[in-house]
């Protein structure tokens, strides 16, 4: 096999980095007036988090419907006042690494819905290109040493 082989066999591994990523976490729960919670990453608190608050009632305009935009503190944490005669929201999370996740709590129904951004999918075809190369990796090896197809190039 050529260098060239091995450098195309090689080539996935440069896009598998982002498989190495982590989950976000982002957490809110009603407290008296406060609308209060955390960004994590797996347990590690983020600092720095773009946070925004956003009024999630049936009567809401989408395009006018944020309260407040704050950044969580060094421990992950955040908080903002809860308007008067609103029930519904939305809270949305971005870090400065591209992780993006939001929540949705209903106090009427005392409901939270949690999603995560669609950067998930980048993580997934990181570990399957992983897979591959490693795989492509070892048959290279294998191959040059003489133990595949009787050593024939």
């Amino acid at each position: 096999m050529k260098r060239a082989d091995l450098i195309i066999l090689c080539l996935p591994l440069f896009f598998a980095i982002p498989a190495f990523g982590h989950d976000m976490h982002l957490s809110a729960e009603a407290v008296g007036s406060k609308m209060q919670g955390t960004l994590k990453a797996d347990t590690i608190p983020i600092e720095g988090g773009i946070i925004a608050f956003f009024d999630a009632g049936e009567k809401s305009d989408p395009k006018n419907s944020r309260l407040e935009r704050t950044v969580s503190d060094a421990e992950g944490r955040f908080a903002f006042s809860i308007p008067e005669g609103k029930t519904a929201f939305k809270i949305t999370a971005e870090t400065a690494d591209g992780h993006y996740a939001e929540t949705t709590i209903d106090l009427q129904k005392t409901t939270a819905v949690v999603k995560t951004g669609p950067r998930t999918l980048i993580g997934f075809a990181g570990s399957v290109l992983l897979i591959f190369a490693i795989f492509g990796l070892l048959l290279f090896i294998k191959r040059r040493r003489g133990g595949c197809c009787g050593g024939r190039t």
